[in-house]
């Protein structure tokens, strides 16, 4: 049986993101508690539940966020079409003045 590698912790992965470090300080604990093991050398019932609410804790949080990016980047989108619309409008505008201009003189 081959020993699977295992990963950094979330921490150690995210460090240095700004979206996701907020989030991992909010929802995990600074250290997790042991998990408990029985005689027979397997987790707990317990362990097993916590550890999969947390997990579904993490996922909501993280859905939560990218929901809340994605209404910014629409904010953000509409924004600069808006603007970009409003930019193609005064283009016409010197276009047709230039126009005018050349056929005047």
């Amino acid at each position: 049986m081959m020993s699977k590698k295992l990963k950094s912790s979330l921490w150690n992965m995210f460090k240095h993101s700004p979206t996701l470090r907020p989030i991992l300080e909010k929802v995990l604990p600074t250290r997790f508690a042991k998990p408990k093991v029985c005689e027979h050398s397997r987790v707990d019932y317990k362990s097993l539940s916590k550890l999969a609410h947390k997990q579904m804790e993490v996922l909501a949080v993280l859905s939560e966020q990218v929901l809340l990016m994605e209404k910014e980047k629409e904010v953000i989108r509409k924004a600069y079409c808006k603007e970009l619309d409003k930019l193609k409008a005064d283009n016409v505008e010197l276009k047709y003045r230039l126009e005018v201009i050349r056929h005047a003189h």
